[in-house]
């Protein structure tokens, strides 16, 4: 068996997010809390649930541990407990958390409050449990779970991969698994995987300056947030309560709509679905902007993707555990007077997504997320205040597919389809998420409330919806 060391560091791409939360928690916005749904057909038996939630954890020690700093370097780790059955015992009671919404009288309106309740923008990092399983037992034998986590825990993929393991941790067979067995077979959470391998710190100095050169591709743009400090009443940030959800899944025959239009209006090659959804959201924001009489020279977001990981002979790394981020994000921009014409839109994602695969950015901005690394947290802070390209989003967005080997069934519930997304710093304030998962596309758009309205974000869905079907 394997000895799990105490101290798990933040890899680069976690530490940074971490440096996010921290930021925005001082500004008095929430923190980046990631969640992802889960709906199922069938009942969950609630105990056999929750022993399944603390086998996974117990798997994945990293989901008990609290957030510390070093002495020596001030950099954040993650400290697991000394004593892993104990911790995990006591972790569990404040992680698990069931409700029996079969008698409800309005269950989705009870349903949309305690997923607002249970929203912890303040997320107590330093003592853990990180993450947070809701079990929701619904009328007519269906079953909704929800997994909640500091973004800096992990990413949507490694997301997919816990609730994977609760699904297998949940069968009759796997619920005596000890520490060292981990149904799902990706290393355990301390072989953080090292991107830059190989490569010697002249050169991941040589990276860090053309990382930041590509970043600044868009400087004297004026790019103009849909919510700023004049929507705010002044103040110096827009205000912030909690985030707000809305949700809706496409079904295989509009999912086949989606990708004939794609094809039509977007340029083919690599990541065509995802590039199309971008210039939907753009030709959205666009639109959004035109009726509300804002004048922006462009309109950016980013798209986040997995880095490029290889080894020490330059052989792709296909396993990653669990834990940690490990994504990075190309900047997509489009000018406004290109943003009526959705083949213009397409070309021009097209061609910046081509130039930063081509140059390999992506390993460019993990050596600046490497560098960052090295400091302290007091001077890691410093880093939000360079003009790095990422200050002024016109919206959030992002597209993530299904795992490998998805979670098929979590005690003995079918799952049917799983989706997620989580909030975006204000401005902009919102973050359309898409998903696919076993051909059912997803769209979760996330606002944070009040700065955003509500009927400024339905209306938002609406017009994106708008475009993903617009005819070709």
């Amino acid at each position: 068996m394997e000895e799990i060391p105490r101290r798990i560091h933040l890899n680069p791409c976690d530490y940074l997010i971490y440096g996010k939360h921290r930021a925005l928690l001082r500004k008095g916005q929430g923190g980046n809390i990631a969640y992802m749904m889960v709906d199922a057909v069938g009942h969950a038996p609630p105990p056999i649930v929750r022993d399944a939630v603390a086998g996974a954890m117990r798997s994945h020690p990293v989901t008990t541990a609290g957030l510390a700093f070093s002495a020596l370097s001030g950099r954040p780790y993650w400290q697991v407990p000394l004593a892993l059955q104990e911790g995990v015992e006591s972790a569990i009671e404040r992680a698990y958390v069931h409700e029996d919404l079969q008698q409800a009288d309005d269950v989705k309106r009870r349903l949309t409050e305690l997923c607002h309740a249970n929203y912890a923008a303040d997320w107590d990092l330093a003592n853990g449990p990180q993450i947070r399983f809701e079990h929701y037992t619904l009328p007519n034998n269906l079953t909704r779970f929800c997994l909640r986590w500091p973004h800096c825990l992990m990413d949507a993929e490694g997301a997919q991969w816990f609730l994977a393991e609760v699904g297998a941790h949940s069968r009759p067979d796997r619920r005596l698994l000890t520490a060292d067995d981990r149904p799902i077979d990706l290393p355990p959470d301390h072989h953080v995987v090292n991107v830059l391998v190989g490569r010697s710190i002249v050169e991941r100095y040589r990276l860090f300056r053309r990382g930041l050169a590509y970043q600044k591709a868009h400087k004297g743009l004026n790019i103009r947030p849909i919510i700023g400090e004049e929507e705010a009443g002044g103040r110096p940030e827009p205000p912030f309560s909690d985030y707000r959800a809305a949700h809706q899944h496409f079904s295989p025959e509009q999912l086949s709509q989606i990708k004939a239009n794609a094809k039509k209006l977007a340029p083919p090659g690599r990541a065509l679905y995802a590039r199309f959804l971008g210039g939907c959201v753009i030709r959205a924001i666009h639109l959004l902007y035109t009726e509300l009489e804002i004048k922006t020279d462009a309109y950016l977001l980013t798209l986040p993707v997995r880095v490029t990981m290889e080894d020490e002979r330059g052989h792709p790394v296909l396993r990653r555990p669990i834990i940690g981020n490990y994504l990075v994000s190309p900047t997509l921009c489009v000018l406004r007077q290109r943003a009526d014409d959705m083949h213009a839109i397409g070309e021009d994602i097209f061609q910046q997504l081509g130039d930063y695969h081509h140059n390999h950015v992506d390993i460019m901005q993990w050596a600046m997320l490497w560098t960052a690394s090295l400091m302290r947290v007091s001077v890691h802070q410093l880093l939000y205040r360079l003009p790095l390209g990422f200050e002024n989003l016109s919206s959030g967005f992002s597209y993530y597919g299904e795992i490998a080997h998805p979670v098929v069934s979590i005690a003995g519930a079918k799952v049917v389809n799983v989706y997620g997304g989580g909030p975006q710093p204000t401005p902009p304030g919102m973050n359309p998420v898409f998903s696919s998962f076993k051909g059912r596309l997803n769209l979760s758009l996330t606002w944070n409330s009040p700065a955003i309205p509500d009927k400024l974000a339905l209306r938002f869905l609406k017009l994106i919806n708008e475009a993903v079907f617009a005819a070709a």
